[in-house]
């Protein structure tokens, strides 16, 4: 199961390779896995382009050109591959973004318990989520890290 390094490695691996260009076409496969229609999801993507990402806990957001944010959770199995678009898809492939550059980046879910979808933002995304602060947040302290522990009551 991608856990938050994990994340954490799939965040710099969009950073190094997917910023800044241009989609051209996006392919959709994955009814159970959308928050969002197929067609909004394109329309959203395709003409744009990536301009930064943010991790909160094992959620990804990216930042596209315009505004919205792509949001991907990885389930039990997901994972990002930026290739060389030779035309085969990877395998379990349910998000496939093609780039104007002849690249593209294949998100693949082996199980189908991810999620994709659009967010206006991710401080907004993390309050409707109930995320609460992410873990590497550098303004928890050890002083509310430890009043969060007591107000809990499992081990």
């Amino acid at each position: 199961m991608p856990e938050l390094p994990d994340v954490e490695t799939l965040k710099r691996y969009i950073d190094s390779t997917s910023l800044h260009h241009r989609i051209k076409k996006v392919e959709v496969d994955a009814p159970r896995m959308l928050r969002v229609a197929p067609r909004s999801l394109r329309k959203a993507l395709e003409g744009s382009e990536f301009s930064e990402t943010v991790r909160h806990g094992k959620n990804l957001l990216i930042r596209v050109k315009g505004g919205l944010w792509l949001h991907l959770h990885f389930g039990m199995s997901g994972t990002l591959e930026y290739s060389k678009d030779a035309g085969e898809r990877p395998e379990h492939t349910h998000l496939l973004l093609h780039f104007a550059n002849g690249y593209r980046l294949a998100g693949t879910w082996q199980r189908r318990l991810g999620r994709i979808g659009l967010a206006d933002d991710p401080t907004a995304f993390a309050d409707a989520q109930d995320l609460g602060p992410d873990a590497l947040d550098p303004k928890i302290g050890f002083k509310d890290f430890k009043q969060r522990l007591q107000e809990r009551r499992g081990p």
